[in-house]
């Protein structure tokens, strides 16, 4: 069974890894996705404040690792973190609009 961090690192290199990958920017369907695998219209507000902890740590943890290793790397997960965690943000706003 995968983990929670299992999942956002494996999200997180598929991200990385997929040919449209861009610096800076996240595609809809990569919102969706996250969105989706995360569960995040299912959580409380709490689990999405914890949520959006747990991403922020997952890929800061992977940046660390790679920074001394592979810089270019270690700055995609950098980029990763913003875009997973704008994605948990776009989701609280969501819910604050209702």
């Amino acid at each position: 069974m995968e983990t929670l961090r299992q999942k956002i690192e494996r999200l997180a290199n598929d991200y990385i890894n997929d040919t449209e990958y861009q610096k800076g920017f996240i595609r809809e369907k990569w919102m969706t996705k996250i969105t989706n695998e995360l569960d995040l219209q299912h959580l409380s507000d709490y689990e999405l404040a914890n949520m959006w902890d747990m991403v922020w740590l997952t890929l800061e943890n992977l940046y660390t690792y790679y920074d001394e290793k592979d810089v270019k790397k270690a700055w995609k997960y950098m980029d990763t973190q913003s875009a997973f965690t704008e994605v948990v943000n776009m989701e609280a706003r969501r819910r604050k609009g209702k």
